[in-house]
């Protein structure tokens, strides 16, 4: 494993052309992009996902959607499939969507999704504290 490969830049840009801005600058040096929500949503929103994951391809980029999916195990079985393209290699899940949402993305490995695919499980999010901890979780 090289050194680059240990880097996740994230990209929480809200536009598609700042984004491949970084990219184009950073390529060379990481080994991953986190595509969250801000930047999600102008991919979507304009039309531009499957071009950015087409380019993501060409340059042999890999990325990590970091959306935290959160529903019912249906939904989320039938979402996971808009992760089955090549640059993309991990995704999470919030674990407080349930047991049986968690099975379900799994069971999609092999299945919508490739077997090498990393499924992250997000449990708290780094912005809440103790107090709020206890306050949901108790």
């Amino acid at each position: 494993m090289e050194t680059k490969d240990r880097i996740i830049v994230a990209l929480d840009v809200d536009s598609v052309d700042k984004a491949m801005a970084l990219v184009k600058q950073l390529a060379p040096y990481v080994g991953c992009f986190k595509i969250g929500p801000v930047l999600l949503k102008p991919l979507l929103h304009k039309g531009k996902y499957e071009e950015f994951l087409e380019m993501a391809q060409k340059i042999e980029m890999k990325l990590f959607i970091d959306e935290k999916l959160c529903h019912s195990p249906e939904v989320i079985k039938d979402t996971v499939v808009y992760y089955n393209f090549p640059p993309i290699k991990m995704f999470t899940i919030h674990a407080s969507c349930s047991r049986d949402s968690l099975k379900a993305a799994t069971k999609q490995k092999g299945v919508t999704i490739p077997t090498n695919m990393k499924i992250l499980v997000s449990t708290v999010l780094t912005s809440m504290d103790r107090d709020e901890c206890k306050h949901i979780y108790r």
